[in-house]
């Protein structure tokens, strides 16, 4: 920690680093007035600085033959580049310009606003993705953490400049910023972020928090697709708690890998989907369990009543304790191989902190991973209740029997 930016270097013996400066401020945190300013922030800090302009940005980036990108979740929103590690200061010189010396131009700032109306567009002819969003909006309709990343076009057509700087204003703050490096141990000079801010931070201005409310329900948005696209969700743990090794355990167990139940019965025994899986989301404040799937017309009932069946089906029978011992070694497996890349490394470093204030290490995570316990599933799976669920389907579809 310096001058109240938080600082971690994960090292690795690799030709390649990535570095990334993260913002702990997302969709969830916006208040009615301000849903997709984070995102729409996040656009425009790559559209020039004080001694760059946008298309400067880009051709350096390119010349170093590395990757410079963002993006905005519900809680954070993060700033990365990954090049070779020789050109490690180069690439964090333009990474630190644009956090903090972006200048939010007007005209820049009229054409950037097509661009993400054009992402909105984009997003809704994507009825896996789009599904999604139309089910966080309406099982979280009364708190924030539902809402749009990308943000309504009502809203970002009339979004101006003073919007974007006075959000900045609020949460770019050095207390609401954290450093993560994956790859080989190099300094990181803090002039840059230590220094005067392009927009000075308002300490007057107040942060947003969220609430948590999940809304059990049922969603048919009618369109002409060939196919439906289902999503079907509840309440789970919040990120701190320790049930969420348990939650992920289970996941892998039911529809997280090809071998898990939703896969093998559905896809492979009955045919009735291309797509089917389970997976958790954690937040700060909650976490959704969530079952997704994609199907003809005239296999949606059957569908949704085989998704049915194998959770009654789940909740009778539990699982085994091969199932248990396979999911394990899965979950290790799967997370030390990801850990092999330098960006995968930043980002878990930068999520640790913002959720945990701490790295934590693989080899507490692979403790916390063996430590659960039979018990430990089951009361996962006994928690699961069909009448606290949400279920949104998006396609050519007038009713659904759930």
């Amino acid at each position: 920690m310096k001058n109240n930016i938080a600082i971690k270097k994960i090292e690795k013996d690799a030709d390649s680093i990535c570095i990334g400066i993260w913002v702990k401020v997302g969709s969830a945190l916006e208040n009615k007035q301000e849903q997709g300013l984070s995102h729409f922030i996040e656009h425009m800090l790559f559209k020039g600085t004080k001694k760059r302009t946008y298309r400067q940005i880009a051709e350096q980036m390119d010349t170093l033959g590395g990757v410079i990108n963002a993006f905005t979740s519900r809680e954070f929103t993060c700033f990365y580049v990954k090049v070779w590690e020789k050109y490690f200061l180069e690439a964090w010189d333009i990474l630190t310009d644009i956090v903090t010396q972006s200048v939010i131009d007007k005209n820049e700032l009229e054409q950037e606003r097509k661009v993400i109306l054009e992402e909105i567009n984009m997003t809704q002819d994507m009825p896996d993705e789009y599904v999604f969003d139309v089910f966080m909006e309406n099982a979280y309709k009364f708190s924030h953490l539902g809402c749009s990343i990308l943000g309504t076009k009502e809203k970002i057509l009339n979004y101006t400049r003073e919007n974007l700087i006075r959000f900045m204003q609020e949460y770019y703050k050095k207390e609401n910023i954290i450093i993560t490096m994956g790859g080989k141990h190099r300094d990181i000079p803090l002039s840059a972020l230590e220094g005067e801010w392009l927009y000075k931070p308002n300490e007057n201005i107040s942060s947003e928090d969220y609430q948590v409310a999940f809304t059990p329900g049922k969603d048919l948005i009618e369109r002409k697709l060939e196919q439906s696209n289902i999503i079907l969700g509840w309440p789970t743990c919040p990120i701190g708690n320790e049930r969420k090794y348990a939650v992920s355990l289970f996941n892998n167990i039911f529809g997280g890998s090809m071998s898990s139940h939703l896969f093998q019965h559905i896809r492979e025994e009955k045919g009735l989907a291309y797509s089917i899986g389970s997976s958790a989301s954690f937040f700060k404040k909650t976490g959704l369990n969530y079952i997704f799937a994609g199907t003809s017309k005239k296999n949606t009932q059957t569908l949704v009543d085989e998704i049915k069946r194998e959770i009654e089906k789940i909740k009778e029978n539990y699982i085994s304790s091969e199932e248990l011992h396979k999911a394990k070694v899965c979950s290790k497996g799967k997370m030390i191989l990801g850990l092999e890349d330098t960006k995968n490394l930043m980002l878990k470093a930068g999520t640790d902190l913002i959720y945990f204030g701490r790295y934590i290490e693989p080899e507490e995570v692979i403790k916390k991973i063996e430590d659960v316990k039979m018990d430990n599933i089951v009361e996962i799976i006994d928690d699961i209740d069909m009448n606290k669920m949400h279920l949104t389907i998006l396609g050519d579809i007038k009713d659904i029997k759930w």
